[in-house]
């Protein structure tokens, strides 16, 4: 399975997010609200997919910024598998993998990358 590539961005809706006509009706006869302040997390890849639209509140914003760093810290999950320890141990291809790791972390809890996402 392949997941929507990265990067991907969390956006603070300004105002209320609006369901459309069919979702905002079936909302309204459960009597569930159809509009609320929101979260998007999406595709900054140029592709415009959006991945979920979460009611705005502090927790939901912290769970935002994990699910934004997904794909940095998935790519960097398997640049450190990749390496191995061997007699040909590069240490400069760990730096990068580290540094990458360390980046997708820090995006993971809503702070900019120290290494330009590129572990250099």
């Amino acid at each position: 399975m392949r997941h929507t590539p990265g990067p991907w961005k969390l956006s603070l809706k300004e105002g209320e997010y609006t369901f459309g006509k069919k979702q905002a009706k079936l909302l309204a006869m459960h009597g569930l609200p159809t509009t609320f302040n929101a979260l998007s997390v999406g595709s900054d890849n140029g592709r415009g997919a959006q991945m979920a639209i979460i009611p705005m509140d502090e927790s939901n914003q912290a769970n935002g910024y994990l699910i934004a760093a997904a794909p940095e810290m998935y790519e960097a999950l398997l640049n450190i598998l990749n390496l191995k320890v061997t007699e040909s141990y590069d240490e400069e291809e760990w730096t990068k993998a580290w540094a990458k790791g360390v980046d997708a972390i820090r995006v993971a809890n809503g702070e900019k990358p120290e290494n330009g996402g590129e572990g250099e």
